[in-house]
């Protein structure tokens, strides 16, 4: 096996940081460059309406960027809140103007960018807050190439209220569903 040269070069200890060393230089070897990216965390998955809130955050991988222009927060294809160089812009005017919503962003350095917003119990909103969020970042890469980078998609579902229907939404095909049910059992 012929392995590329490498300047520093790296002290392996096992056959796995071997390996792992030669897939990343093969990878950008057949890509032209390391991959920048950004991701998405929505802790929890499950809200229980009125008794737990929601953290999500946008956070950037910017290994070959010089700079970032947006980060763009979407529930269901539909832009929440991004952040810009010059400010925070909400898109969900609703959401925005809710007590209990936070948003804190970034975009000074492209290694530590992020957006991360915060939605109390008591903020939380049904069924507007269901739904697949995913982030993307529009961000100028070192060659000086504008670029449109997006997460995977996450699923945001809400139980615990007093409707008799609970909206959920599947990962598989990204269309909601709608369960009835009463007296704690699933039709």
């Amino acid at each position: 096996m012929h392995l590329p040269i490498c300047i520093p070069c790296v002290i392996l200890y096992d056959d796995y940081q071997l390996m792992a060393f030669v897939y990343i230089s093969v990878w950008t070897l057949m890509t032209g460059t390391v991959l920048a990216s950004v991701s998405i965390e929505v802790e929890p998955l499950l809200i229980v309406f009125r008794k737990s809130g929601v953290d999500i955050r946008c956070s950037v991988n910017g290994t070959n960027l010089i700079g970032i222009s947006n980060i763009q927060l979407r529930r269901s294809e539909i832009n929440v809140v991004s952040v810009t160089k010059f400010k925070i812009a909400w898109q969900d005017k609703a959401l925005e103007n809710k007590t209990g919503v936070t948003v804190n962003a970034s975009i000074n350095n492209a290694m530590t960018s992020y957006i991360h917003m915060e939605i109390s119990k008591t903020a939380v909103r049904y069924p507007e807050d269901v739904g697949t969020y995913q982030c993307i970042l529009i961000a100028v890469t070192t060659s000086g190439e504008a670029k449109r980078y997006q997460s995977q998609s996450i699923v945001l579902n809400i139980t615990g209220f007093l409707e008799s229907t609970t909206k959920l939404f599947s990962t598989t095909n990204h269309k909601s569903t709608e369960v009835s049910v009463q007296k704690g059992i699933v039709h």
